[in-house]
């Protein structure tokens, strides 16, 4: 997709195209932009982009913080993905629930390595959360992992009736 699509360059000077290359999977794509010139003949120009296949798993099947108290943020948790080609995957995080933070968002998975991702959570409410993480895999499958958390407020009580501290004086 060319960015701008549609411009006026003036006679004698140019303008520079940004053309970028969405591939959807491990594919050669190929694409002809065409420049139409009012008053004159049109150019062409042949553009083709290739992806080397991806294949990454996630080594859990599911991040579950179980009872987080409102208000705390939620020991880290680490979702690990494993890159089970020789070739590097590059990869950007999605995900919808305000809740939780993810670190990093974007980045690479050498060949035959694991990446880990550290995910927390805090809510200022209470709120039973099933979410997903969506991790983009650029030239493989989308790879999604459920989250589960219990937000709750804190059940806090003194257990004794009354404390007796004896015969205390105060002063001298």
């Amino acid at each position: 997709m060319p960015k701008p699509v549609s411009d006026e360059v003036p006679a004698g000077s140019s303008l520079k195209v940004d053309v970028v290359f969405n591939p959807n999977g491990p594919k050669t794509d190929e694409e002809v932009l065409f420049l139409k010139i009012q008053d004159g003949e049109s150019e062409e120009l042949k553009c083709s982009g290739q992806v080397t296949e991806a294949k990454c798993i996630f080594l859990e099947k599911q991040l579950d913080f179980g009872n987080v108290h409102v208000g705390l943020q939620a020991k880290d948790r680490t979702v690990h993905i494993k890159n089970q080609l020789r070739t590097p995957a590059i990869f950007h995080v999605q995900c919808d629930a305000k809740e939780l933070q993810i670190f990093p968002l974007k980045g690479k998975i050498q060949g035959d390595s694991k990446f880990a991702f550290k995910v927390s959570f805090i809510s200022n409410q209470v709120k039973s959360l099933k979410s997903e993480i969506v991790v983009n895999i650029r030239g493989g499958k989308p790879l999604r992992i459920p989250v589960l958390v219990n937000s709750i407020v804190p059940e806090i009580y003194i257990e004794e009736k009354a404390i007796d501290f004896g015969g205390i004086t105060f002063g001298d």
